[in-house]
């Protein structure tokens, strides 16, 4: 850098020679070709001077359209320096001697072109650095200060390959010059809108300090044509001491970032950094001993090595810790707090292990490994306490309101989770143990194992985060779950229907704020009820009302038991059709197709009751009031009674089944009380895919169309049962 400095004195010493030489005659303009020719000799380049005027407030020269053009061994369509005027300050006495002291010198919009050759030689290497006069004159020169009003620094290096780079607006200031003393200097630049990038420094090796004023990143990254930046925005405010000496460079100091965004986490706040830096210029590599970058609320720190920091893509790497964090992510309507983290990164990857993050109400510790930021590709291993999906979808920001939208429909990743509390809308999942795999918005949990409410779920868990509102495929199997609650949870069914749930399930439906779950619940599920309770008027008191009994009939009047109840129940939007029901209510059996709607709790069912021959000889038998008209008796002695069940699900409402009962007499179609044994069994049908699922589903048979058909076709299998009994 001296000898830089050394050799552009040099320059700007011989030009002032002329212009001392031109103070002498009464015309300096009438000896400017002479003046071209002595420059042209010393400089070994072509030079071309304007007008030559005398200045004598303060007493100088002014030469305008300075041209010096390039070196033949350099070929270049661009002079080495050509500036718009050079005003030179002289003193006074000396000047009458002809001996030229010049206080300063200034070139005014200069143009300078630094040219390294392929051979690796400087283009200003060629000039001397002398600062006497032409051999045989008496005219000598001593500057004590030069400096450069706005001018422009291009530097090309053939040698690294690398594309010539132009540096504007460049104030210079350079003191001593003269032999044995060390070169002290003061450079501003100015760059777009109000940034400013100050240095000032000398000796040997050069050192000094650096500042920084209201700078934005991208003006810095365009001026320098910096990489690995392109993602990353701010306003820079700092200082910081430097040093050069031969390939190695240092900088440590102190940096203040505001408005910082880099890539999709934006700071509202200022970031404060401090940091520890060293490069060597020979090898393009920045080592970052120490770097600090704190909020009002969180830090981290971290050390980092970058190669190659001029290529196209640097090699990245380094270490770190993350304590308080607040990341406000441009994704999220709120900022993601990190409490703590161990980080380390390499390139476009970064593992978090001893991870602790808040979002919203929801605490995840674990690690989480990232690969591709633009498009990030995760895997992890973490512990979640509670998951509200409802109130995450509520966090993040619309396609309007965020850059690229929804933010999962970038992502994928596998990893392992354990959820405390999993809130899929109203239903409510806990001690969540699930392989968890995301798709560009889709969630799958397989396999998942959670309790649901005292029982256990197995299965998997599918929710579509693509659309306007979550959409969850479930399938799986339950055992022992606690019915009232399940019901509860999903839809306005409140104390109606008690006992342990078994069974298995193929549903879908959509997560809607303020809506129950229920409403666009699609799918089939196979349920079985054990020891169960029906809230609401006894089923049997209203069978004995139907079929007349006279014999006493000691049944409760506010709920029926159930001992045993198996359904298969193919749902859309909350509407569950009956594609098998049957239930053991002790004493009795009974079983039907037909509706339970429980959107609105209304049915529409058809239902058979078979007593058995106990309990039918107990309310009267043959001699029952109703016998062949609302009731019918088999050749097993066994009451049976056909029956429409409308009303709701808590006030149904039994009326005899006349049509059915008709049939009934005409075709001898009598069921038994082995209608029990489809409550031991298994039905041959397979759970049908809900409208919408993402998987398909086995194929199966159409059902019957009619209520009549398939009431035939349970009977049919019915009375198989009966005989293989």
């Amino acid at each position: 850098m001296k000898k830089k400095l050394l050799v552009v004195a040099s320059v700007l010493a011989t030009l002032a020679v002329a212009a001392g030489l031109a103070l002498v005659f009464v015309d300096a303009n009438t000896f400017r070709p002479q003046i071209e020719r002595l420059l042209t000799s010393r400089l070994k380049r072509p030079v071309k001077l304007g007008e030559i005027r005398l200045k004598l407030f303060p007493l100088g020269l002014s030469v305008s359209d300075v041209s010096v053009g390039e070196s033949a061994e350099f070929a270049s369509e661009r002079p080495f320096v050509a500036a718009k005027s050079l005003e030179l300050r002289a003193e006074l006495l000396p000047l009458l001697r002809g001996n030229l002291q010049a206080d300063s010198f200034v070139l005014i919009e200069p143009a300078i072109e630094l040219v390294k050759n392929k051979a690796g030689v400087w283009n200003y290497q060629s000039l001397t650095a002398s600062g006497g006069g032409e051999a045989g004159s008496q005219t000598t020169v001593s500057l004590k200060r030069v400096e450069i009003e706005d001018g422009r620094i291009a530097m090309t290096d053939a040698a690294a390959r690398t594309p010539r780079t132009v540096y504007e607006h460049i104030d210079l200031s350079l003191t001593g010059l003269a032999p044995g003393a060390a070169p002290q200097f003061t450079a501003k630049m100015r760059l777009p809108g109000s940034g400013r990038l100050e240095a000032e420094g000398g000796g040997a090796p050069l050192k000094g300090t650096l500042t920084l004023a209201e700078l934005a990143v991208a003006d810095l990254r365009k001026t320098f044509a910096l990489k690995g930046l392109e993602d990353v925005e701010g306003v820079l405010a700092g200082k910081a001491d430097w040093s050069v000496d031969g390939n190695a460079a240092a900088l440590r100091g102190n940096l203040d970032v505001a408005r910082a965004r880099v890539g999709g986490i934006r700071f509202d706040e200022t970031l404060t950094a401090v940091f520890d830096a060293a490069a060597d210029t020979a090898r393009k590599s920045v080592q970052v001993n120490s770097l600090t970058m704190k909020t009002s609320r969180g830090s981290l720190s971290a050390k980092a090595t970058v190669k190659g920091y001029d290529s196209e893509r640097p090699a990245i790497a380094g270490s770190g810790t993350l304590s308080n964090a607040v990341l406000p992510l441009t994704a999220l309507k709120e900022p993601l707090d990190i409490r703590r983290a161990n980080v380390s990164f390499e390139n476009d990857a970064a593992r978090l292990k001893g991870l602790e993050l808040k979002l919203g109400k929801s605490t995840l510790t674990g690690r989480l490994g990232i690969r591709n930021f633009s498009a990030p590709s995760l895997d992890f291993a973490g512990a979640i306490d509670r998951l509200n999906l409802a109130e995450i979808q509520s966090l993040m920001n619309d396609s309007k309101g965020a850059p690229g939208g929804n933010p999962l429909a970038k992502i994928t990743g596998q990893g392992s989770l354990t959820i405390g509390e999993l809130d899929l809308g109203t239903l409510v999942l806990n001690k969540v143990q699930a392989e968890c795999t995301l798709d560009r918005g889709i969630i799958r949990l397989s396999p998942v194992r959670s309790e649901l409410f005292a029982g256990q779920l197995e299965g998997e868990i599918t929710a579509n985060t693509r659309g306007a509102n979550p959409v969850i495929t479930a399938k799986g199997a339950l055992a022992r779950v606690d019915t009232n609650r399940l019901l509860t949870s999903m839809s306005s069914v409140r104390d109606v229907i008690f006992g342990l749930l078994g069974g298995e399930f193929y549903t879908r439906f959509e997560v809607k704020p303020g809506q129950e779950m229920v409403r666009s619940l699609s799918g089939q599920v196979k349920l079985d009820l054990a020891d169960g309770k029906l809230q609401g008027p006894n089923i049997l008191n209203q069978l004995a009302s139907i079929g007349r009994f006279t014999g006493a009939f000691n049944a409760p009047e506010s709920f029926t038991n159930v001992t045993k109840m198996r359904a298969v129940l193919n749902f859309a939007d909350g509407v569950a059709t009956a594609q098998e029901l049957a239930l053991d209510l002790n004493g009795a059996t009974l079983g039907g197709t037909g509706t339970l709607n429980l959107v609105d709790q209304s049915l529409g069912l058809r239902v058979l009751a078979v007593f058995s021959k106990e309990m039918s000889q107990r309310v009267g038998g043959k001699g029952i009031g109703g016998l062949l008209t609302t009731a019918l008796a088999n050749a097993q002695g066994e009451l049976v009674i056909p029956a429409i069940v409308s009303g709701s699900l808590g006030k149904p409402k039994f009326t005899p089944d006349a049509e059915r009962v008709a049939q009934m007499k005409v075709k001898s179609l009598l069921p038994s009380s082995g209608l029990l044994g489809i409550l031991k069994g298994k039905t041959e049908s397979q759970p049908a895919a809900p409208q919408g699922s993402l998987t398909p589903a086995p194929q199966q048979a159409a059902p019957e169309n009619t209520t009549q058909k398939a009431v035939e076709s349970l009977l049919d299998r019915l009375r198989r049962r009966e005989k293989k009994d």
